[in-house]
């Protein structure tokens, strides 16, 4: 991974995406999934998931390795979205 002048990591085949959140929720988070969007190919979509294993307070970390699958391009996170325990 490199970062460009305007502090945008910029991933290369092999590489792994990695994104940390700090989340929270009283009854626990059950799982947490973040899509990020191609801005190039409104096709291109990296969806992102883990489980949160039901911590009430957790740093989060989602990962995925660049491979044939990632089509290059600019990704910006269109939504992230943490569910909670039933």
């Amino acid at each position: 991974m490199t970062e460009s002048s305007d502090q945008i990591p910029t991933y290369n085949f092999g590489d792994t995406i990695r994104v940390e959140l700090d989340v929270s929720d009283e009854s626990g988070v059950r799982r947490v999934v973040a899509n990020f969007r191609n801005k190039e190919m409104d096709s291109s979509n990296i969806r992102l998931e883990t489980d949160g294993q039901g911590q009430i307070h957790s740093k989060i970390v989602l990962e995925q390795s660049v491979d044939d699958s990632v089509a290059p391009g600019t990704y910006e996170c269109i939504w992230v979205e943490v569910m909670y325990q039933d």
